[in-house]
């Protein structure tokens, strides 16, 4: 049996095993963080853990698929209605960049390469490929920004329940059983995971294994084709995979280079929250018609995938979080470079010129 196909099976294994213990202590969405933990301790233990590129996507796909089904036909005066938390988003962004910027490289020394794309709030894969084009340290990169998912993920539904007192949705249960699954509304949701995939990835929309089938599914729903979403036991094991993949980016990197890189970035993760907080107090003071809660979670970097599944746990607003992370991995992408270029190294500028 080929070595990535044991890496993979243990990952799965791992994962399930982490998010059944997680359900039975009645853990806030216990598949996604048991199998996040537990893979991501085995990670750290030396465990051979890897989760496919192409598995990661189709899982991806279905939580896609699933958040679709709770957009609306309220949905589009929301979007005017909610400009001021947009406008917070993009601000929020700007300054993140830079202070955590400053933060990586003053507390951390990492160079202005690597600090800067560790610091951008968001776009992990197009972060990592940016960084790596410009002679920053990836692997650096990439552990900032798998810890920033990791902890926001863990934080924030244990937050919520303690400030609220609320309980939590343990395992996102909407769909019903698979075996009581309609075969029309299974094909329907199916050609929305594979056509959102297909057209999202043609069309070169960042996250698209995600977005393309968010928004098929939105349009099938509004549309009335169906009001299906997919089964409970499929959105499970979704959530395994997320869960897994996040925690399985840690294997395969020296222990110490981990926790050195994981430090940084629990400091500048805690940056990142406190603007998000601040930001989401003024966008609520201005009054958008959105709870508190549903604004920050909107404007905290987390991962798309995951902060929407997080609002659905929370029975918080999915469209207004999912739109707002949306919005700043499109703002992440582009304002990269365009922010980089300002704290650009002379060095690294004049051999680029060289190079021309």
């Amino acid at each position: 049996m080929p070595n990535n196909l044991i890496s993979f099976a243990t990952a799965i294994l791992i994962g399930t095993l982490g998010g059944a213990v997680a359900f039975w202590l009645r853990m806030p969405l216990a598949w996604m963080l048991g199998s996040m933990i537990a893979v991501t301790v085995a990670s750290m233990m030396g465990a051979k853990v890897f989760i496919p590129a192409w598995f990661r996507s189709l899982n991806i796909g279905v939580i896609g698929v699933m958040l679709g089904a709770s957009f609306s036909p309220e949905l589009a005066g929301h979007l005017l209605q909610w400009w001021p938390s947009y406008l917070g988003l993009l601000l929020s962004i700007v300054v993140t960049a830079y202070c955590c910027f400053f933060y990586l490289k003053a507390a951390a020394g990492l160079d202005s390469v690597t600090a800067f794309y560790s610091a951008m709030p968001g776009g992990l894969s197009e972060m990592v490929l940016g960084g790596g084009e410009e002679g920053g340290n990836t692997v650096a990169i990439s552990v900032i920004h798998a810890t920033r998912i990791l902890i926001i993920v863990m934080l924030i539904p244990f937050s919520y329940s303690f400030l609220t007192g609320q309980s939590i949705d343990r395992s996102v249960q909407l769909g019903g059983p698979l075996l009581e699954f309609a075969l029309k509304d299974g094909a329907i949701l199916l050609a929305c995971l594979a056509g959102g995939m297909l057209v999202a990835k043609w069309v070169r929309i960042p996250s698209s294994r995600l977005i393309g089938p968010m928004l098929m599914s939105a349009i099938v729903h509004l549309v009335g084709f169906t009001d299906a979403r997919p089964p409970n036991e499929i959105v499970a094991a979704a959530q395994i995979v997320v869960g897994t993949a996040i925690g399985a980016r840690f294997s395969g990197t020296k222990t110490s280079e981990v926790f050195t890189y994981m430090k940084a970035s629990a400091g500048s993760t805690l940056v990142m929250a406190v603007i998000a907080t601040l930001m989401a107090g003024l966008v609520f003071s201005i009054g958008i018609g959105a709870s508190y809660f549903n604004i920050l979670l909107g404007l905290v970097p987390g991962g798309l995938a995951e902060m929407s599944l997080i609002a659905l746990s929370l029975d918080l607003e999915v469209p207004f979080v999912s739109s707002h992370h949306i919005v700043r991995i499109f703002l992440v992408v582009i304002l990269a470079p365009l922010l980089f270029s300002l704290v650009r190294p002379k060095k690294i500028t004049a051999q680029n010129k060289t190079n021309d």
